[in-house]
């Protein structure tokens, strides 16, 4: 496992990178890559690495990234959790993964299952009485989900095992 950076919106983010541990994924452009980020206001120390040893010992390299603000990344204020920054995180850590050797830039996994549900729990309390007059007189609003925009993105590659 090796620390790398990259840039979010000129800010430091620091992740760690686990290379896969068998060539069954592997094409001839490369080995998939899954991205992971943590939920609502965690680092990628609290417990993130178990599922990354197991995404790398099935064939893909992994990267698993503190947005800005938390854990070892760089960046103020400090754990602020901000939906918008966290996928504008997210799109820095897709493109950090895509340059890294050996990786097929077309076979990037988003492994945003955390972050996704955690701005479910979020926008439903945010519309849900009594909840939502506390958060409306706070001006909390409903926030986007993490999605990838590019339909290709979302297709499984085809893996003859």
């Amino acid at each position: 496992m090796d620390t790398i950076s990259f840039q979010s919106q000129g800010t430091r983010c620091e992740a760690w990178h686990l290379s896969a541990e068998t060539d069954a994924l592997t094409s001839a452009a490369g080995r998939p890559c899954v991205v992971m980020g943590h939920g609502f206001g965690a680092t990628r120390d609290a417990g993130l690495l178990p599922f990354a040893e197991s995404f790398a010992a099935a064939g893909n390299d992994v990267v698993v990234f503190d947005y800005r603000g938390f854990g070892t990344s760089e960046g103020a204020p400090r754990q602020d959790v901000n939906h918008r920054r966290h996928r504008e995180d997210y799109h820095a850590a897709v493109a950090a993964a895509r340059a890294l050797p050996g990786v097929d830039p077309d076979r990037i996994a988003a492994a945003r299952r955390f972050f996704n549900g955690n701005v479910r729990a979020y926008n439903t309390r945010v519309a849900t009485f009594p909840s939502n007059l506390i958060a409306s007189a706070f001006k909390f609003h409903r926030r986007d989900f993490f999605e990838l925009t590019d339909p290709a993105s979302r297709v499984a590659p085809a893996v003859d095992l």
